[in-house]
């Protein structure tokens, strides 16, 4: 069973569950500046619900009108806004935007063809995600009015990594960085997963984070900040994660934890990085087991992002 935790800046952990209705675990989504955290946790019949954690520990639940088959947050903005998506009695699923009062709409994006998954929310209220026909997905924009931009890099967007973590992200001023499938003929896998920037004119510039031998390149971001630097994963074709951040001049500088695994399925796996450069995430030893770490680097690259 999942539960949730709290790591404050004196290094004090504090562990939290939903106090109700909770009975197969609580999955946290999202922290806001403020320290409110949303998520999802799961009823006796496995469906996911919403929940809201303010920072002094009081505890709301809710759903979004029609979800059926689950509600399931994704992201607070800074003034506690709640986005995420809802799966419908037919497995359709729809997009959410929750107010800081409890008020709760649900959209979809338009021509999304059974897919709308609000995944970020910028400090303005533009909410981005993707949609489509699955796995063809494209990228949106919906502004605080309403309206919609759609965007596409040069392939499908990966909406999640390997290991279920989110790979679509929004910095507070709306830059967005995700990862696409890059269709390569004679790969083993069928292409690499490569790595795409979304400034706030519309520009799309895409990079690589490695060139494995014998065969891919996996990567994908995980956390962006305020100063746009990026940190994420490169899987280097052996199932063997490294670490990687990218400075907003495109310097890239990749590491790993210490006492990373370099066998199947192991090694560093960045989570997310705070806009004064401390990195967090988790690794696997060469046991196979998970451990958490933080990390502040000195690298020149991080130099250069300030």
């Amino acid at each position: 069973m999942s539960h949730g935790f709290l790591r404050f800046a004196d290094g004090a952990i504090t562990t939290f569950d939903v106090p109700f209705g909770n009975v197969y675990g609580t999955s946290p989504a999202s922290i806001s500046l403020t320290g409110a955290v949303t998520g999802s946790y799961a009823d006796a019949n496995g469906v996911g619900h919403g929940f809201l954690r303010a920072a002094g520990g009081v505890t709301v639940t809710f759903d979004a009108q029609g979800a059926t088959n689950g509600t399931y947050p994704a992201a607070i903005s800074p003034t506690g806004e709640v986005v995420g998506y809802f799966i419908d009695a037919n497995n359709v699923f729809h997009g959410f935007f929750r107010r800081p009062n409890g008020n709760l709409s649900t959209f979809d994006a338009p021509g999304a063809s059974g897919t709308t998954l609000p995944l970020g929310i910028a400090a303005l209220g533009t909410i981005a995600g993707v949609d489509g026909p699955f796995p063809s997905l494209g990228g949106f924009l919906r502004n605080i009015n309403g309206a919609f931009t759609s965007f596409n890099p040069p392939g499908p967007i990966g909406a999640g990594d390997f290991y279920g973590d989110m790979t679509f992200l929004v910095n507070p001023e709306g830059v967005i960085a995700g990862s696409y499938f890059q269709t390569i003929a004679g790969n083993p896998f069928g292409g690499n997963y490569q790595i795409f920037i979304r400034a706030l004119d519309g520009t799309i510039t895409t990079f690589a984070t490695g060139n494995n031998t014998p065969c891919c390149s996996w990567s994908c971001p995980t956390g962006i900040n305020l100063e746009n630097v990026i940190v994420g994963l490169n899987n280097d074709g052996y199932n063997v994660n490294h670490g990687f951040l990218r400075a907003p001049n495109g310097s890239i500088t990749t590491f790993d934890a210490p006492g990373a695994g370099v066998g199947f399925n192991q090694g560093t796996i960045p989570l997310g990085i705070t806009s004064l450069g401390e990195i967090m995430g988790r690794f696997r030893d060469s046991g196979g087991v998970s451990h958490g770490f933080t990390l502040t680097p000195q690298w020149p690259a991080l130099s250069a992002a300030r």
